[in-house]
C-alpha cells in the first residue's frame, strides 16, 4: 500500500470544518487541553480579583466610616470649644462689670471717709470754738 495518512474532520471555531492528519489532530488537541487550563486559570484569577475586590470596598467602607465618625466627633468638639468660648467670654465680661463696680464702690467708700473726716475735724473746730467761747464766758 503507499504510506497511509489519517485523517480526521476538525470542527472549528468559525463553524468551518478541515481534515487533519493524526499530528495535527494531536496537536490540536493539546493546544486546546492547554487553552482550557489556562482559561481555567484566569477564571481562577478573576475570582480572587473580585474576591479582591469586595475585601477592599468592605475595608474602604469601613475606614470611610471610620472617617466619617471622627469627623463627627471633631464636629462635636468643635461644637464644644465654641460654647466654652462663648461661657468664658460672658464670664470675662461679668468679671469685668464686677471690677467696674468694686472700682465703684471703692470710690464711694473715698468720698465718704474724706465727707467723715472732714465733719470729724470741722466738728472738733466748732467744739473747740464752742469751748473757747464758753471759756471767754466764764472769764468774764
Amino acid at each position: 500500500f503507499g504510506s497511509c495518512i489519517l485523517f480526521r474532520r476538525a470542527k472549528m471555531a468559525d463553524g468551518t470544518s478541515m481534515e487533519l492528519d493524526a499530528a495535527e489532530a494531536c496537536a490540536l488537541r493539546a493546544s486546546r487541553a492547554e487553552l482550557a487550563k489556562q482559561y481555567a486559570g484566569m477564571e481562577l484569577q478573576v475570582e480572587t480579583l473580585q474576591q479582591e475586590v469586595v475585601r477592599l470596598t468592605n475595608e474602604a467602607q469601613s475606614e470611610k466610616e471610620m472617617r466619617m465618625g471622627a469627623q463627627l466627633k471633631l464636629l462635636q468638639k468643635e461644637v464644644q470649644v465654641s460654647e466654652l468660648l462663648s461661657r468664658v467670654s460672658s464670664c470675662e465680661q461679668g468679671c469685668q462689670a464686677a471690677q467696674q463696680e468694686v472700682e465703684n464702690l471703692r470710690r464711694q467708700l473715698a468720698e465718704k471717709e474724706a465727707r467723715l473726716l472732714f465733719w470729724k475735724t470741722s466738728s472738733r473746730l466748732e467744739d473747740a470754738a464752742q469751748e473757747e467761747q464758753l471759756q471767754k464766758t466764764r472769764e468774764l
